[in-house]
């Protein structure tokens, strides 16, 4: 679920489980649609993680994925 704020790398792993190729979810995470959303997600939790120092919120986004 994109809901979650999950990052491209996340999602791959989880597209992976499900059973899909690793081609077909490199051409579903280009779609123009997700990279919108996943630029959303990283700025959200950007601002959400805002008074944190540049390390701290770079250590955030990684665990999501990002």
């Amino acid at each position: 679920k994109l809901s979650k704020l999950q990052g491209p790398k996340i999602i791959h792993l989880k597209l992976r489980q499900l059973g899909l190729k690793s081609e077909q979810i490199t051409k579903a995470l280009k779609n123009e649609n997700l990279l919108e959303h996943i630029d959303h997600a990283k700025q959200k939790l950007a601002t959400k993680y805002s008074n944190l120092d540049s390390f701290q919120i770079k250590a955030k986004l990684y665990q999501r994925g990002f």
